[in-house]
């Protein structure tokens, strides 16, 4: 599990520094092994998960032709509130504490709500999910209501 958290940490915090000084090499190097880890099923070693974003992004990216990253920024805060209840939300809320540092001793379906935002915040930084295509409110909108 510390390893998983590590990952997502340098994820959360290389991603920034990585895309606003392509020249650090340091920042790039954490980006890529996080990125790595973040893919390599060994982190999922001995636990057992459905992690339905996966296929459902993969819908949408060909139907709407956008890239994997952009789909699952869409799709993942969306799907934890979904999932959140007296079961999941421990585990959501572990998920803000560990990678996004949420403040500790919040109800747990409290948690798993701003968890779900800060999903969105990252994901969404500042209102436009950027790549090859910028997808601004309306775009997620519209996918999000495709995926109904």
């Amino acid at each position: 599990m510390r390893i998983r958290s590590l990952a997502f940490h340098f994820l959360r915090i290389r991603q920034p520094a990585a895309l606003a000084e392509p020249e650090n090499y340091e920042a790039r190097a954490n980006l890529m092994w996080a990125s790595s880890m973040a893919l390599n099923t060994i982190l999922d070693a001995g636990t057992v998960h459905g992690c339905a974003c996966h296929a459902m992004e993969h819908e949408l990216s060909a139907y709407y032709d956008i890239t994997h990253g952009h789909g699952l920024a869409i799709v993942t805060p969306r799907w934890l509130e979904y999932i959140t209840n007296e079961t999941t939300a421990p585990a959501i809320y572990r998920l803000g504490t560990k990678v996004f540092g949420l403040e500790e001793g919040l109800d747990d379906m409290d948690g798993a709500k701003k968890t779900a935002e800060a999903v969105a915040e990252h994901a969404c930084g500042g209102g436009v999910i950027n790549g090859i295509r910028n997808l601004n409110a309306d775009d997620v909108e519209n996918i999000y209501k495709m995926c109904l």
